[in-house]
């Protein structure tokens, strides 16, 4: 099964803004998550502890020596939804911020999800 991958407006304006070689990598880790779906794991992704969402993943990643995290978790429609992400290098607050942020991205989300099943 093929999963699908869609990204909220934030996260993919902040992509765009990155570097193409970083983007490159990016794909690549996208890809990763079209085939493993929610089975995918360390290395490549992680669990995120402290996240309302139990579902809620790190994709992990090493470019050009520093250590990007893109937050992404599962709707009830089987889609990975990217919220968010960026370099945690020097950063001790990074998950913590990153958490709030995708957290509420992710409310968002499933809060218009609902709203599309009312209307």
């Amino acid at each position: 099964m093929i999963w699908r991958v869609i990204f909220t407006d934030s996260f993919y304006f902040w992509y765009q803004a990155q570097p193409v070689e970083l983007r490159k990598r990016l794909v690549a880790a996208f890809g990763n998550i079209e085939f493993w779906g929610p089975a995918l794991s360390r290395p490549q992704a992680d669990t995120v502890k402290g996240s309302r969402y139990p579902n809620m993943k790190a994709l992990r990643l090493l470019w050009r020596g520093k250590p990007y995290r893109i937050f992404f978790a599962f709707d009830p429609h089987r889609r990975a939804v990217v919220l968010c992400g960026g370099d945690q290098s020097n950063d001790t607050r990074f998950y913590q911020a990153q958490i709030k942020v995708a957290d509420t991205q992710f409310a968002h989300h499933l809060a218009e999800l609902e709203n599309e099943n009312v209307n």
